[in-house]
């Protein structure tokens, strides 16, 4: 769940038609899930999402066009474990087949969720790194109960059942 790892850059040439052709290129601002990235194309493509319904997530074709943006944008991680393969001692295959949850909010915090191992708060305005655990910090903890409230809504809303701390 490192940033380093799931902090990509996504760069995206969009051919238009009609009145409105000007190439304008610009940078939008904020975090977006890799869930979303299909429904996206399609709908770009001019394909829509009603060809896909199965898809969990939505398009973003507004926030290309400009007519919204990313603000209020979570972006959910899920970790379903590699139980499928021996990576050594017992102790680093069962960390390995843990499922874990994160959410990273639009004000740069992140929330890693798993029940049987140690979670995470970090802040990444201050520590991109995540270097400084915050997640046993008494001040953060309605931090800590807001997020955690976000990542089961959203399993709630795509059928999740990994099991999760009580926070």
């Amino acid at each position: 769940m490192y940033e380093e790892a799931s902090r990509v850059p996504l760069l995206m040439r969009i051919p238009r038609s009609g009145p409105d052709t000007q190439r304008v290129s610009r940078r939008v601002a904020g975090s977006v899930s890799l869930v979303d990235l299909v429904p996206t194309l399609l709908d770009i493509s001019g394909t829509g999402t009603d060809t896909a319904p199965e898809l969990q997530g939505r398009s973003l074709a507004s926030v290309i066009d400009g007519h919204t943006d990313l603000s209020a944008n979570d972006v959910f991680v899920q970790w379903n474990g590699m139980g499928d393969r021996n990576l050594g001692t017992a102790e680093i295959n069962r960390m390995a087949s843990m499922p874990w949850r994160t959410v990273i909010t639009p004000d740069r915090w992140k929330l890693n969720l798993c029940a049987t191992d140690r979670c995470e708060l970090y802040d990444l305005n201050t520590d991109p790194h995540e270097l400084t655990n915050l997640y046993d910090a008494p001040e953060r903890r309605d931090r800590v109960r807001d997020m955690a409230a976000r990542i089961r809504i959203w399993q709630d809303a795509t059928g999740d059942t990994a099991a999760l701390p009580a926070v």
